[in-house]
């Protein structure tokens, strides 16, 4: 038996129960790690022993701080785990991703880190238009803009600053992102792959906006840069987003806790063998640090809900 020690906001979701009926399918254990209540003594190991750390930290999360360093307190047990704490809190950035991107000479839309402040006319000249406004840290769409001129682009900032957003990403706005993929990489590998399709008139590819996924074969350059993608962020496990271009594919942006079952649905892929085969592996090589106490922790069943997003 293996006891998974799932890292995030512990309230109903559709890849928390998919991963516990898969588990549960398995004998394993499913210990949630980050419910509001938690209390950790700084300096003191919390006592926890699962097999394996499995990271679903969102970056909207009002406590990100928090989250990470309830992870980054089990990794110092030396506690396996599917995607680092240091590699999440890069992947929930923007900012942080694109730095990447450009350090490893990946093709990703031209991109500007900015405050609401930014002067409109000479990010436009910068970009050209339409430019895309995007919160740094941001899930499904939500926040994401488009300007076509400077006029629509300074009243845009103009709504950031009231509504008090700091660090903001503006970047190019690519049409063919209207339909992109969603490539699923698992320890190196693509496991399944489908294509978004933006719904309604809606430029913005995200489910979570209505649009449309299905099964794609991923081309060797597509492939090549989705598993590039994940391991210049140092992920595990990622859902990548690629832009098909008339120059080749362009990395959007790296996902390190994808909704993994409108992907499972679409592509009919077993992606669940081999997420758990990842975790699998890492339970196999046990922990790097000795003398670790096991402590009985609370089952799903044993948490009331949060306010669900």
């Amino acid at each position: 038996m293996i006891r998974l020690a799932l890292v995030g906001r512990a309230r109903p979701s559709n890849t928390a129960t998919r991963l516990r009926e898969v588990a549960a399918g398995l004998g394993w254990e499913v210990w949630p790690v980050g419910d509001r209540t938690t209390i950790t003594q700084v300096g003191i190991a919390q006592g926890l022993a699962p097999d394996v750390i499995f990271s679903r930290i969102l970056g909207t999360e009002d406590d990100l701080a928090h989250l990470l360093f309830l992870q980054r307190d089990l990794e110092r047990l030396g506690i396996p785990v599917l995607n680092k704490a240091d590699a999440v809190e890069i992947a929930v950035s923007k900012v942080r991703q694109a730095a990447l991107f450009r350090a490893h000479g990946l093709r990703h839309p031209r991109t500007c880190v900015i405050t609401p402040f930014a002067d409109p006319a000479q990010l436009g000249l910068l970009l050209g238009f339409p430019v895309v406004l995007k919160p740094d840290l941001g899930l499904g769409g939500l926040g994401v803009v488009r300007a076509h001129d400077a006029h629509g682009l300074g009243l845009l900032l103009q709504e950031a600053a009231m509504a008090g957003q700091r660090t903001m990403v503006a970047q190019s706005f690519l049409p063919e992102a209207a339909a992109n993929l969603r490539i699923l990489v698992v320890d190196g590998q693509v496991v399944a792959a489908a294509e978004r399709r933006a719904a309604g008139g809606d430029w913005r590819s995200n489910v979570a906006q209505g649009a449309v996924m299905t099964a794609v074969v991923p081309d060797e350059e597509e492939v090549r840069l989705a598993c590039a993608a994940t391991a210049a962020v140092g992920l595990d496990l990622a859902g990548v987003d690629v832009i098909r271009t008339p120059e080749g594919p362009v990395v959007l942006e790296v996902n390190c806790s994808p909704g993994l079952l409108a992907t499972e649905q679409a592509t009919r892929a077993p992606i669940w063998e081999d997420i758990m085969a990842a975790i699998a592996r890492r339970a196999s090589s046990g922990p790097t640090v000795q003398g670790t106490q096991t402590l009985t922790m609370p089952t799903l069943d044993d948490l009331r809900p949060l306010d669900a997003v």
